[in-house]
This record gives structure tokens, sequence and C-alpha cells, in this order.
């Protein structure tokens, strides 16, 4: 759909710029899913609300409306409300171990899968209760699952496998930064948030012309960076 808006003249934000299933952040997951209604509701719902000063507040909100643009459903308006309970223990692991204070310690990637782990496990349960079998069935799985021999061995099976793939998560993201391709997505991404705010003040859609060019200063940028840092250069670890 976002090649034909090209082709039509209007530049839409790319959804999903990574695979759904390499997310190990709900927060970053949202915000990358349906990129242009989720700018649409952050504008006009999220930030009136107060936003990040706010956040569980304006979330409850933005979810409970998400769920009612779907269907008028008390599932989905479970959903929208296990959505933001979701959002909780990573809003609260951010704010007592931040990333900037201990990104370096040999723990914190540990703990952070640990985190992604439970984050995948909440996140496929509110699913679950929204668009599949509801909440009575939800709470049947997780009795099965907790309450059964055969459910704790799954259970324990299924952590090992999300713990191994959240540390795979967090080592592509490493190896970008290494090679310098997270910064080059940066300086993209900031260089197309100002181009799209004097897009927006002179009022003139893209030509055919523009994207050409802009797809083509990403590719310079990409090669740029990633050909100007050293392959040992770790400064950090991306958020994303």
């Amino acid at each position: 759909f976002r090649l034909w808006a090209l082709l039509d003249g209007v530049d839409v934000p790319e959804n999903l710029i990574r695979a759904r299933t390499n997310s190990p952040s709900a927060l970053r997951f949202w915000r990358a899913w349906h990129r242009s209604y989720n700018l649409w509701v952050v504008r006009y719902i999220y930030i009136p609300l107060g936003g990040a000063k706010r956040q569980l507040v304006s979330s409850l909100v933005v979810f409970t409306f998400v769920a009612l643009w779907h269907d008028l459903s008390f599932t989905l308006l479970a959903w929208a409300w296990r959505m933001v309970l979701v959002l909780v223990p990573e809003i609260v692991g951010r704010s007592l171990v931040p990333s900037r204070v201990y990104g370096q310690r040999p723990w914190f990637r540990h703990v952070r899968a640990l985190g992604t782990v439970a984050n995948m496990f909440m996140m496929i349960s509110a699913n679950l209760v929204g668009f599949v079998i509801g909440l009575d069935g939800v709470q049947f799985v997780w009795s099965q699952m907790v309450e059964t021999g055969a459910g704790r061995v799954c259970l324990l099976q299924l952590i090992v496998v999300l713990f191994i793939a959240a540390q795979l998560m967090y080592e592509y993201r490493a190896e970008e930064f290494r090679r310098g391709i997270w910064n080059a997505y940066l300086g993209v991404r900031a260089e197309g948030m100002r181009w799209r705010h004097r897009a927006h003040r002179s009022h003139r859609p893209c030509s055919s012309g523009t994207i050409i060019g802009s797809i083509g200063a990403v590719s310079d940028a990409l090669v740029h960076t990633s050909s100007n840092r050293a392959p040992g250069d770790t400064m950090g670890s991306p958020a994303y």
C-alpha cells in the first residue's frame, strides 16, 4: 500500500521497519506497528492527554480508542486494557534499571532478555484474549501450563526458546551498531523528519523525482556511515 501511495505523490511512514517477530520491546513494537495510524493517534489523542508525562493514562485511552475502532466488543476492550498492563513492567524496569547507567554491565543484557520473555508471554496472552479464544480461554490455557506436569515442561521449554530469541534480537542490534548501521538509520530518520516538516509547511506533495532522490540519499547515508565506522567501535547499544 505504501508503494501505491508513493506513486500517487503521498509519502506515508513505512510500517514495521523490522519484522514483527524481531521486537523485544512492547513500546517499540507499538510505535512501529501501523505507523501511519499510530502517528495520527499520537498526535490527536496521546499528546493532548499529556503524552509521556501521563504515559499510562494516555496509553489507556489510546488503546481503548483502538479497540473501539476495531469493533464494539468486550473482548477487544479486555485486549486493550491488558496491553496497557503489558507496558507497566517495561516502564518500571526502564526507570529502575536504565540502560544508560547499567547498559555496560555483563548481567544487564540477560536481565533485559528475561524481561523480553515476560513481555512476549503477556503480549501473546493479550492477543489471544482479544482476537482468538477470549478471557476464559486464556485462563484455561494458563491453568494447564501451570497446574499440570506436561504444561510446566512446555512452559520451561518456551522460556528457554524465547530467551535465546531475545538474545539473538539484542545481538542483531549490537552488530548493527558495530557496523554503523544504527547511527545511519538515526541520521536518515532525522533527515526524513526535517524533510517532512519542510514539505508540510510548504504544502507540497512529494513527486516521483523527490521519491527517487530520497531513496538515493538513504542509500548514500547508509554506505557513508558504515564505511566511516571502525569494526570494533561500540560506543553503546541501540535501544531499539
